[in-house]
């Protein structure tokens, strides 16, 4: 595996192309997270004049003078455009059934959020997807099963602990280690890699 694909599949900005990519080619853009549009980039040479206008002088540090002085088209700050959701999460059994139902079908479509937590969610719907997993993935292709199982199941038992900690009196629960057995067989899934 080269640095490309590394890069490609563990950076917070790609995670979430991938994500919303698959959630689009599902028609379920905005059906079981944040409807999102695509992407904007400014280029290096636009963050000095935008840090001039604005009077901003710390992106990310700094960081970004070091790529400035190499490349000056280079692009630089990166976001995903997606729906403004002002309203936080109503915690009631209805929101979360369907929230669970939304995680599912993320799931279903190879899509593994990886981060359920309250914070994430807002007005019911999934706005953060930057730590993704979206199959194929070369991590949950070359990882040992013990820990392919642990990753696959670790959505479930956070929301699980997410709606406990909210106190919603509910008894739908996301984590049903039969029901993952139905969700998502091994054999058709895992891509083998020549070494």
């Amino acid at each position: 595996m080269g640095l490309d694909t590394f890069h490609a599949h563990s950076d917070p900005f790609y995670n979430e192309c991938r994500a919303y990519g698959r959630l689009h080619e599902s028609h379920l853009n905005g059906e079981v997270a944040v409807r999102a549009y695509g992407y904007i980039t400014i280029a290096a040479k636009e963050i000095q004049r935008l840090g001039r206008e604005f009077q901003v002088d710390d992106w990310e540090g700094n960081a970004w003078e070091e790529y400035y002085a190499w490349d000056e088209d280079a692009y630089l700050f990166r976001a995903i455009v997606k729906d403004l959701i002002r309203d936080d999460t109503l915690w009631t059994h209805k929101t979360v059934k369907r929230m669970k139902r939304d995680l599912l079908l993320m799931r279903e479509q190879g899509i593994f959020p990886l981060d359920i937590q309250s914070k994430n969610y807002k007005d019911g719907l999934l706005v953060d997807l930057s730590v993704a997993m979206t199959t194929p993935h070369y991590y949950l292709d070359m990882c040992p099963d013990r820990v392919y199982e642990q990753v696959i199941e670790h959505d479930l038992y956070s929301f699980d602990q997410m709606v406990k900690k909210a106190g919603v009196k509910t008894w739908v629960t996301a984590y049903n280690k039969e029901y993952l057995k139905k969700l998502r067989p091994r054999e058709s899934t895992r891509v083998h890699y020549a070494k």
